[in-house]
Formats: structure tokens, sequence, C-alpha cells
């Protein structure tokens, strides 16, 4: 499963697609979400909560490579669209991709 979220991303990102993809998810548990040096905050997001996968080339997880797999997503703005919302570091396997 891991495999498979990872080479859509590395496709993504090699084609191009940058912070305009259109990958979508839904968490499946509640998470804490991180910053893009992977330093915790204490913000939570809840299950069911609605993800947008965000691939700038600039904007990236920096992490060690023996922490969990995490990814920069956006979350939906007040009104549940995906414009101008927050964005942040959360756990790859905490998300079912659509």
């Amino acid at each position: 499963m891991y495999i498979k979220i990872l080479v859509i991303i590395s496709i993504l990102f090699f084609l191009g697609c940058g912070g305009d993809s259109e990958l979508f998810g839904t968490l499946t548990e509640d998470t804490a979400i991180y910053t893009t040096d992977s330093s915790y905050t204490d913000m939570m997001m809840k299950k069911g909560t609605r993800v947008r996968l965000w691939m700038k080339e600039k904007d990236s997880c920096k992490q060690n490579k023996y922490d969990e797999k995490l990814v920069y997503i956006m979350f939906p703005n007040q009104y549940g669209d995906f414009v101008n919302g927050k964005k942040a570091c959360i756990p790859l396997s905490k998300i079912k991709w659509d």
C-alpha cells in the first residue's frame, strides 16, 4: 500500500504537478499535525477529515530516515474547500487515498 502511494507521489512530482495535485484522501484516525521540520504542534485533526496532497518543490516534510513517513497536505478551509487551506505534515499511514 505504502509503495503504491509513494509511486503515485513520485510520478506526480516527476510530471510537475506541483501543488496542483488533485490527489485527495481521508484521515483514517485522529492525528497530530507536524511542521515541515517534523516538530510536533499542539494541534490535532479528527478522523474523517478530507485532505489534499500538496506537492510543491519548496514544500516538504523534512525528517530522518528512521521516522514514520510524513506527507505535506492541505486541509480544507472553513467552508470545506481546498482554497487557501492550511498546510502541514501528517503521517502517511493515517490517510486513505481516493
